[in-house]
């Protein structure tokens, strides 16, 4: 598995960061790395989501699943706040299906059921009410993944 960080500012400063890399072992220096992240500026997701599909795709695995955590809905400094930015990340999310990418979002933005289906999908999305409920449902959400996975 991988583990990357975004965020920026505008269409030319968005960053992706690796915590762990695929050919990286999970160890003290990963776990302090995840553990160091804080929130950094916006979330510009379709740029995120094209690069960590680009990293999935040259994979050559049978399957790739792609869990985003986030804190709420597309936005940037510009329009992508908008309805922009819920057409770019849908557009990305199309893209990685294309790719044969299996994206899931979990999110703390209570706003997200207004949102996460047009962009997710039934079923390929939770919204939690605080950040303490994350680690429930990445485990409800693996047990989702391995039975597909079979």
């Amino acid at each position: 598995f991988a583990l990357y960080a975004f965020s920026g500012e505008g269409a030319m400063q968005v960053q992706v960061r690796a915590i762990k890399r695929f050919d990286e072992r999970w160890d003290a220096a990963g776990q302090r790395r995840i553990a160091g992240l804080e929130p950094d500026r916006y979330t510009r997701l379709g740029a995120a989501l094209r690069h960590t599909t680009a990293l999935l795709a040259a994979r050559r695995v049978d399957y790739r699943l792609l869990l985003l955590l986030s804190d709420g809905r597309p936005n940037d400094c510009d329009l992508y706040a908008g309805r922009y930015g819920l057409e770019d990340a849908r557009q990305a999310l199309f893209e990685a299906r294309l790719q044969h990418v299996s994206p899931y979002c979990l999110t703390v933005d209570q706003a997200g059921s207004a949102y996460l289906p047009s962009l997710f999908g039934a079923g390929h999305y939770t919204v939690v009410s605080r950040p303490q409920q994350l680690p429930f449902a990445f485990v409800d959400w693996l047990r989702q993944a391995a039975r597909r996975c079979r």
